[in-house]
C-alpha cells in the first residue's frame, strides 16, 4: 500500500500546506511545549532569544578576544561514557540536591542501529521496576566526536534520569510521566544541557561561548520550524534564513528541511521548554 502512494502526495512542504495545517500545528505545540501561548507569541519569544544570545556572544568576545583566536580549546578532555557519568553524579551536588544512590546500566547500543539512534538515550524504568535506568550510547557518533559530555548531561546527570529519580524519590503521582508535555522532560534536560559546560574541563569563558552557542542553534532551528511548519517557508526561504546565521552544504539543507517536515514543533519542545525554565530561574 505503501508503495501504491509513493508519488501522489501534494504537499511537498511542511504543515502549513496542509487544510488546517496550521491549526494542527497549533495544537501540536500546545501539546509538546505545554504553555497557553499562541505561534505568533511564541515566535517572538524565539526572536527575541535569538538577538538577546547573539549579542551575549559578541560580547563575551569583545571582551576576551582569546576565545575567538584558537588560544583555548573547544574540546572537552573527557571522552569516557563512565568516568564522565560518575563526575557528573559528582558534580551536580553542588547546584542540585542529593538523590542518594541512583542506580544505572550504561549500553552501547547494536552496531546495526549505529546510523539510526541518537548519539544516547534514557530508557525510562519499567512501571514494576521504577529504579532500573538505562542509558544507550551510540558508539559512532562517540568515536567522531571524541565527547558526549553534554549529551550524557542531558540524558543522565542532571538530565533525564536525575530528573525521573527525583520525581520518584518525591512520590509523584505516576500518571505525570504520561500526561507530562515534552517541554516539561526536554526543556529541562535542554536546561541542565547548557548548565553541564560549567563542569566540564573548559576554559570558563570558553565553556560560557560554547553552551551560548548552543542555545543560539536550537533557537534558529526553532525559528526555522515554525517558518516552514507555520508560515509555509519552501526550502529555498528556509535555506536564506540559515544563511544569515550558518554556512551549510545543500545536503545538511536538505536533511533539515525533511526532518522540520516528519518532526513538526519537535525543536521547539526543546528550546521553548528550556526558555520557560530560564525564566522561573529568573524569578527565584
Amino acid at each position: 500500500t505503501l508503495t501504491e502512494l509513493k508519488g501522489t502526495g501534494t504537499n511537498p512542504g511542511g504543515l502549513a500546506g496542509f487544510e488546517k495545517g496550521k491549526t494542527y500545528y497549533e495544537y501540536l505545540l500546545r501539546c509538546n511545549i505545554g504553555v497557553d501561548k499562541t505561534v505568533d507569541e511564541i515566535k517572538e519569544e524565539v526572536d527575541k532569544a535569538i538577538s538577546s544570545n547573539l549579542l551575549a556572544m559578541n560580547t563575551m568576545i569583545l571582551f576576551n578576544p582569546k576565545l575567538a583566536t584558537g588560544e583555548l580549546s573547544m574540546e572537552i578532555g573527557y571522552t569516557d561514557p563512565d568516568e564522565i557519568l560518575t563526575l557528573l553524579k559528582k558534580e551536580v551536588l553542588a547546584d542540585f540536591p542529593d538523590l542518594g544512590d541512583v542506580d544505572y546500566t550504561l549500553t552501547y547500543c547494536d552496531k546495526s542501529l549505529e546510523d539510526y539512534v541518537s548519539p544516547a538515550m534514557y530508557f525510562l524504568p519499567p512501571i514494576d521496576q521504577p529504579t532500573v535506568n538505562s542509558i544507550y550510547i551510540n558508539n559512532k557518533y562517540l568515536s567522531e566526536s571524541g565527547s558526549i559530555f553534554t549529551t550524557l548531561a542531558h540524558e543522565g546527570f542532571p538530565g533525564h534520569l536525575y530528573q525521573y529519580m527525583s520525581s520518584f524519590k518525591e512520590g509523584h503521582n505516576p500518571l505525570r510521566r504520561q500526561l507530562a508535555p515534552d517541554g516539561l522532560s526536554e526543556g529541562w534536560a535542554t536546561y541542565v544541557e547548557i548548565h553541564s559546560y560549567n563542569y566540564s574541563d573548559l576554559d570558563p569563558g570558553m565553556a560560557d561561548l560554547l553552551a551560548t552557542n548552543t542555545v543560539l542553534s536550537l533557537l534558529i532551528q526553532a525559528r526555522a520550524d515554525i517558518g516552514v511548519n507555520y508560515e509555509g517557508w519552501t526550502k529555498e526561504q528556509m535555506n536564506n534564513y540559515l544563511d544569515d546565521y550558518f554556512e551549510l552544504d545543500e545536503k545538511t539543507l536538505d536533511e533539515l528541511y525533511i526532518q522540520l517536515i516528519e518532526s513538526p514543533g519537535n525543536t521547539l519542545s526543546y528550546i521553548c521548554g528550556y526558555l520557560e525554565y530560564v525564566s522561573l530561574e529568573k524569578m527565584v
